[in-house]
């Protein structure tokens, strides 16, 4: 089911606890389910490692989307994979794959992809096209996400992950925006002002300081995210920005922070909803 700018969309990273080694302990499918409600969020995310650790531990599909049903959610979000060069393909499309019939059993209306690092930019547009392929054939539109992470990820900022989805030449790909990468990335508002709302796949959303809290970039993004309108970014002119740019995605409120999640999951999700909303209502005033 397609959400629309109007709408929020509660991602699975905003409700997980990031432990040394980066490993990640995410909250029972429940506990996010009612964490959604209580903000008055529309969607929810999920990855394809959650999902199948809810079936692992006997939950079906139907048990999964009467969760949603009761709670008036959708899981519109297919969370992040990574995208490798030549080497780890058969892996990779064996994963695709398996996103694929997870959109179906949900009726999932987008996923996004990271570049790995050190791939030659004509294999990742190659990998990137045939990606979209397979996500036209189940109405799935595709993300390429960008940051500014050496080691992580090939496409740092904004203009190169536009120059892929070009390049691959897919109706149903483009990039996802998020703001945390947008601000702490070589990144510009006309960059940001050119992009066209037809290749805005996906919109990620949340604050943080400037400088950044911690002087690692990784360490950052995964312990200090603040809710929307808490921090220093300018999100009334990102919000304006999209808008203008004719973009129709919800908003994806993906807020990695340790306080936060020293909190219930119901607080957690009354908050980010919340601060979100009034920042939506102040760019949109």
């Amino acid at each position: 089911m397609s959400l629309t700018r109007q709408d929020m969309v509660l991602p699975e990273m905003a409700m997980v606890t990031v432990h040394p080694g980066m490993r990640f302990e995410g909250r029972p499918f429940e506990e996010r389910c009612q964490a959604a409600e209580a903000g008055g969020f529309a969607g929810l995310g999920l990855s394809l490692t959650s999902y199948r650790a809810e079936r692992e531990a006997g939950r079906s599909d139907v048990d999964l989307n009467a969760l949603l049903r009761n709670s008036g959610l959708v899981l519109s979000e297919i969370e992040s994979i990574g995208m490798p060069g030549p080497v780890g393909q058969d892996d990779f499309r064996a994963s695709i794959g398996a996103i694929m019939e997870m959109a179906d059993v949900f009726g999932a209306d987008h996923f996004f992809v990271v570049a790995a690092d050190g791939v030659n930019p004509d294999d990742t547009v190659a990998t990137f096209g045939w990606v979209c392929d397979r996500g036209a054939e189940h109405g799935l539109r595709v993300g390429l996400e960008f940051m500014d992470i050496p080691g992580v990820s090939s496409i740092r900022d904004l203009r190169a992950a536009l120059d892929v989805a070009v390049k691959a030449g897919r109706p149903n790909g483009g990039v996802m925006v998020d703001s945390y990468h947008f601000f702490n990335g070589p990144n510009e508002w006309s960059d940001l002002e050119a992009l066209g709302g037809d290749r805005v796949m996906g919109v990620q959303f949340s604050d943080g300081t400037v400088p950044r809290t911690a002087p690692s970039y990784v360490e950052d993004t995964l312990h200090h995210r603040a809710p929307p309108g808490e921090g220093e970014f300018d999100l009334v002119r990102f919000v304006r920005t999209l808008d203008a740019a004719g973009s129709d995605m919800p908003y994806s409120v993906e807020v990695i922070d340790d306080d936060m999640q020293a909190l219930p999951a119901v607080e957690v999700g009354r908050r980010l909803g919340q601060r979100t909303r009034e920042v939506l209502t102040r760019a949109r005033s």
